[in-house]
């Protein structure tokens, strides 16, 4: 462990706003400032303050945000140990506004009794602190530090130096996603949904509504679905089959005026996920007129249809671009469109949206 001064430490954090892999130089930096071992940002669940594992970590068992830990280490928390962690129970039940260590709450004798301390002992690991250094209504991001036993004897020590820098790291950690999200090419919806003639509703990843068109705010006030933005979305609960798991928990209307005659789908699902796992982006639902006839057969087994146009058409049906074709046939761009054009003047001029709609319950049959 070196001596590390408030200025080496500022410019590690610094470094981390342009490229966040900085990051694991910065906690290493974190660390021997503040007197600890190892160090994890992680971002955490409203409800119970269970650590959100990214898809990096799943695929790889590291991180730019782990320092200190193995790819062992890490694998056997995330497979094993991390079902019996009581500091995530702690944290849970003590939400960290100011920085707090675990052994003010399960003193260390304890904590060597529980199944836990099967994972920290051979890494010495004996006490935790966690800090907050970010929160939105979807979650908040926690710093944690990792402490051996000469560190945790001078715990206060190692919180006054944390709580003299946690502004600094906060503030870091927030521009770095700040510039991460403008060099994903990530934009918000922009405000095209009153172009839109049919019911259209836009919501966060949260499925709260950030904006709706005027259609939309008529089937509102008409109370087939509440549609409020800034509020949870509501839809008919009968319309639960026809939308994507991620949107079922909006599905819980007992009621509907007029619902009946309406069918909702997610015309587009835009999602982006922080280094942290953290979550952002939008999805657009519109909600259209019910076809006044149901098909006794799915459109791509229509029997004036050949082989490649059923194939196609089908893959629409699913939700696929119609561009794909041309990949799934190993034909010409040209090639694909006249396939397209073909199919759709045999099933009587239908858009690709109406594939969509008129065959989603033969497709949810399928996936039953």
């Amino acid at each position: 462990m070196k001596d590390v001064t408030a200025a080496d430490l500022l410019t590690a954090l610094a470094r981390t706003v342009l490229d966040s892999h900085e990051w694991n130089n910065a906690l290493r930096e974190l660390c021997d400032y503040c007197g600890a071992s190892k160090a994890l940002i992680s971002r955490r669940s409203v409800k119970d303050a269970q650590i959100i594992i990214p898809t990096q970590v799943r695929d790889q068992w590291q991180s730019p945000l782990i320092y200190g830990f193995s790819k062992q280490d890490v694998e056997s928390f995330a497979t094993q140990f991390g079902a019996v962690d009581p500091w995530n129970q702690i944290e849970a039940q003590n939400f960290p506004y100011t920085p707090y260590a675990m052994q003010r709450f399960l003193p260390i004798k304890q904590l060597r009794e529980t199944a836990f301390w099967q994972w920290l002992e051979p890494q010495g690991i004996v006490d935790c602190i966690v800090a907050k250094i970010d929160q939105d209504e979807s979650g908040w991001t926690a710093l944690n530090l990792h402490l051996d036993a000469d560190q945790a004897r001078d715990v206060d020590g190692v919180l006054q130096r944390l709580a003299s820098v946690l502004a600094d790291v906060s503030a870091m950690w927030t521009a770095g996603r700040d510039v991460f999200i403008a060099r994903s090419g990530f934009r918000p919806v922009p405000s095209i949904v009153d172009y839109m003639s049919d019911p259209c509703i836009v919501l966060n990843v949260q499925n709260v509504v950030s904006d709706v068109n005027p259609a939309a705010s008529e089937l509102s006030a008409a109370g087939t679905v509440v549609a409020k933005p800034k509020s949870k979305l509501q839809l008919p609960k009968t319309w639960q089959r026809y939308l994507p798991s991620k949107l079922h928990d909006v599905a819980n209307l007992d009621g509907g005026v007029g619902m009946e005659n309406w069918q909702p789908f997610v015309a587009r699902d835009v999602r982006l996920e922080h280094l942290s796992g953290e979550e952002d982006g939008y999805r657009i639902v519109f909600i259209v007129r019910k076809q006044a006839a149901a098909l006794e057969v799915p459109d791509w087994n229509h029997a004036d249809l050949n082989e490649r146009e059923k194939l196609l058409v089908r893959h629409l049906a699913q939700g696929g671009q119609v561009k794909d074709g041309a990949a799934l046939f190993g034909i010409s761009v040209r090639a694909n469109a006249d396939i397209w054009k073909s199919a759709r003047l045999k099933l009587g001029g239908l858009k690709k949206q109406d594939l969509v709609l008129r065959n989603r319950d033969f497709i949810k049959d399928e996936e039953r």
